[in-house]
């Protein structure tokens, strides 16, 4: 099904000699040229980095001129981020104080030593970041060292100079680098992490570089220059050549950090690597269809973010990536624009942990379901027309990227739409009520299913612009073993099963489990096709159980003109065997319901599904089954978020009827 695996014999050697040329020394000197930077000397650095303060400067005045609104939310942003009120990995805003602690995780309390040499350490260092018998979150210093409001902090200084945002972004990297000294505690760790911060210190000082002195700047630019010695001695790739949005971060680090150092030597390897392997990067990490090759949708939306923000920072820089990258970005776009649906938000297929490179303008202020902004972004970016165009607050961010303001593109003459991206294996129907998108895919062999959740044959819907049928999320990685388990089980997913048997096999135990998924399903699609008059899917994937394997199948249709959606769930075995008299195999399929969603029996095989007092649809059973239930259950609009919501649940015997037939008619809800 992919057209690569790994990467080529010919890479792993390039990335062997790189690693080897370039082991980590923490005391070897830094270039003598950091020595003697001064004022016009830092301004031409920046400069060549694609980041001349003259253009904020020009995409603040249109900013302020077409988003007068956005500019008011920006300043409020500025002013929770001055009192240090950060919004990270929750739906609960932490005070941190007047300093903030660097190295604790202000959910649970506890600190990672701030001495400890981690990468000195080596594979022991994991046994301290993680403790499967504890709910420590190591993500949140790595978010809170990502740094990721000060480009809010620096557009807020634009927007009103005389306030005091600039003096508090100073503080921040002055701090951050005082408490966080080369290359000891829990933040010198991961070089993502590493890459993503430099970015964000790069961005917030070119946006506030007027108000600094030199003396100040001197130490920060040394400091960036030891976060690309960092990430260049640290990439995210192993010797056989597995990789995932990591690596990507790893690259789009070192193409900021050598755009800025280019004329030194090291920084000019830098630059030299990055874009090569951006390049191959682009062309692999995208599927041909243009969907990202991690098995999530919120993971195509940060690589896709910050393989725009390359390209923008490349071209702002006078060095254009080529078409290529120009090519699977528009059709990244497109498809964060197809799977978009009428209330604005993304189904959660897969991993997310609210992941973001930079933000000016939605820091704290977006949910992290709704993507328009990078469609707003993406085209802007990319200037290509047939990407449509996004309103509100999304064309503010458009402008601080590119200094353009997004137009619309007007009613949608043809409101029916097929989605069908096969390589990635995400197919449905977009219309002006509807919003059916289903995964069904095989997971790629290049990322080891890091991201992937066992979703095969899973659906989600929303309906006149309320969700009804939702995929669960993600809750929590390392910090909490038992809840990632369960998120990224087949019985949290709108899917088929077979007993309690898994659809794909992973370690539950160890930390490396936590990132590896053995595709066991090894889906396929047969149909996904739309006519004038209805839409349709089928598909299947293999379930084995301790005595059988069995085909599972799905087949949906919706009529277009009655809103009435067709379901016909099918289980049956491959195996030579016949079920034996005393085999009692049960198949359940399962529905995850949207919190505001409430749920009447009215008769013994049919559901309402309400909003409010409001009849959304119904579900008529029309075969035989062993048992229906609704149960409670957990969903997760957010990492670190977590609500508790109903699941349906359907059960009925294989060996009885291979078929489960059912139906959903969609009602129309009174304003």
């Amino acid at each position: 099904m992919f057209p690569i695996s790994l990467i080529s014999d010919a890479r792993l050697d390039g990335l062997k000699t790189w690693r080897q040329a370039r082991l980590f020394d923490r005391d070897k000197p830094l270039p003598r040229e950091l020595d003697d930077v001064r004022s016009a000397s830092i301004h031409a650095l920046f400069k060549q980095a694609g980041l001349d303060s003259r253009i904020w400067e020009q995409r603040t005045a249109i900013l302020t001129k077409h988003a007068s609104d956005t500019c008011s939310r920006i300043l409020a942003a500025a002013d929770r981020a001055r009192s240090h009120q950060l919004l990270l990995l929750g739906d609960t805003s932490l005070p941190h104080g007047h300093n903030i602690d660097w190295h604790r995780d202000a959910l649970s309390g506890y600190r990672w030593p701030d001495a400890m040499d981690y990468i000195q350490a080596g594979r022991k260092a994991f046994d301290e970041i993680v403790n499967p018998n504890s709910d420590r979150e190591i993500k949140y210093p790595w978010d809170l060292s990502n740094l990721m409001w000060l480009p809010t902090l620096g557009l807020a200084s634009q927007l009103a100079p005389a306030r005091e945002d600039a003096h508090e972004l100073i503080d921040v990297i002055t701090d951050w680098h005082k408490s966080n000294p080369w290359p000891m505690g829990v933040n010198w760790f991961c070089a993502m992490n590493v890459a993503m911060r430099a970015i964000n210190i790069m961005v917030g000082i070119s946006l506030t570089i007027n108000a600094w002195k030199t003396s100040q700047l001197k130490p920060v630019i040394r400091l960036l220059f030891q976060h690309g010695r960092f990430i260049a001695a640290h990439l995210e790739v192993d010797d056989n050549g597995f990789r995932n949005n990591h690596y990507l971060t790893n690259l789009v680090g070192l193409l900021g950090l050598g755009l800025m150092f280019r004329h030194l030597p090291e920084g000019e390897q830098w630059l030299e690597f990055a874009r090569k392997e951006l390049i191959y990067e682009v062309d692999e990490q995208w599927l041909d269809d243009g969907v990202c090759f991690e098995n999530a949708t919120n993971y195509h939306r940060l690589s896709t973010e910050m393989m725009l923000w390359a390209y923008q920072q490349a071209k702002q820089a006078d060095m254009p990536l080529p078409d290529l990258v120009k090519t699977k970005l528009g059709k990244a776009i497109a498809f964060t624009d197809d799977i978009t649906q009428n209330n604005g938000h993304v189904p959660l297929f897969g991993d997310n942990d609210n992941g973001r490179l930079i933000q000016f303008t939605t820091f704290e202020q977006s949910d992290v379901r709704d993507h328009r902004a990078l469609v707003a972004v993406g085209r802007c970016v990319l200037d290509e027309p047939a990407i449509p165009a996004c309103t509100s607050d999304y064309a503010a961010e458009a402008i601080i990227w590119t200094g353009k303001i997004p137009e619309s593109q007007g009613t949608d003459h043809n409101p029916s739409r097929l989605i069908r991206y096969p390589h990635a294996g995400y197919y449905g129907i977009k219309t002006n009520q509807l919003n059916l998108l289903l995964r069904n895919a095989q997971l790629h062999p290049a990322e080891r299913g890091g991201h992937a959740h066992c979703d095969a044959l899973a659906y989600t819907v929303n309906w006149q612009g309320h969700d009804l049928f939702v995929d669960a999320g993600t809750y929590r990685y390392s910090s909490d073993f038992k809840m990632r388990n369960l998120f990224r089980s087949i019985q949290m997913h709108n899917t088929i099963q077979i007993n309690d048997c898994p659809m794909h096999q992973y370690d539950a135990e160890s930390f490396e489990g936590l990132w590896t998924v053995t595709d066991q399903a090894q889906a396929q699609t047969l149909d996904c096709s739309m006519t004038d008059h209805a839409w349709q899917y089928a598909g299947h994937y293999t379930q084995t159980t301790q005595t059988q394997q069995w085909q599972v199948s799905r087949s949906l249709s919706y009529a277009l003109s009655s809103n009435l959606l067709s379901i016909a769930d099918r289980v049956e075995s491959l195996s030579s065997r016949p079920p034996a008299a005393d085999d009692d195999d049960k198949a359940y399929a399962r529905y995850l319901l949207a919190p505001e969603i409430t749920v009447q029996r009215s008769t013994q095989n049919r559901l309402v599904f309400q909003i409010g007092k409001q009849p959304l649809a119904e579900m008529i059973i029309n075969t035989p089954i062993a048992g229906l239930r609704v149960q409670p259950q957990w969903y997760a609009p957010a990492y670190g978020s977590i609500v508790q919501t109903a699941q349906v649940q359907i059960a009925w015997s294989p060996k009885q009827q291979k078929q489960l037939d059912y139906q959903i008619q969609f009602l129309d809800v009174k304003a």
